[in-house]
């Protein structure tokens, strides 16, 4: 319900086209966030510039020419919606929605990780983490009753959803039987 008072939209969080894009927090998700395929907007680091100038993760940063900015502790609690964010949190582009046949149309067997109604973002990024270790790069999932990708789901799979293909299905039953 709207109360007649407009937001005031800070441009800085939004991408180039004016969507809001996800976001990734805390070091090693941001870090597989800037070396995986999303584009990466903006890195906004906490307070004090000093303490970053010797993160390799600060030196990534400037090196991919990313831009960056400091910004509040609470800037970043706000964002990340009280996450743990360790100081840092990245701007990105938004994940790709992948679909069945453009993952697998290829005569090549895969071993694929099959998720039903996982609804919670930690367990979900636990599962993305586990899979990613097992060699396993295509996860599918049903588009209803499933966790979104999200900065909860990255930090909790510590980036490793930055390395994985999400597949949103709409009847997981027909699926298993088409592959």
């Amino acid at each position: 319900m709207s109360l007649g008072v407009k937001k005031k939209q800070n441009k800085r969080h939004t991408s180039p086209s004016g969507d809001y894009p996800d976001i990734s927090y805390g070091k090693n998700p941001v870090l597989e966030a800037i070396n995986g395929p999303r584009k990466v907007y903006e890195v906004l680091f906490a307070d004090n510039p000093k303490k970053w100038q010797q993160e390799p993760l600060f030196q990534l940063v400037k090196k991919e020419k990313i831009p960056h900015n400091f910004v509040p502790r609470t800037e970043l609690d706000y964002l990340s919606h009280q996450g743990v964010h360790q100081g840092v949190l990245a701007r990105l582009q938004n994940y790709p929605d992948y679909s069945l046949h453009e993952v697998f149309d290829k005569k090549e067997s895969k071993l694929v990780l099959v998720l039903d109604s996982i609804q919670d973002p930690q367990n979900f990024g636990s599962l993305c983490r586990t899979a990613l270790c097992f060699g396993i790069r295509e996860i599918i999932i049903p588009k209803d009753h499933s966790a979104p990708t999200s900065g909860l789901v990255a930090k909790a799979s510590a980036g490793a959803i930055e390395h994985l293909k999400i597949i949103r299905v709409t009847n997981l039953t027909r699926s298993i039987e088409e592959l």
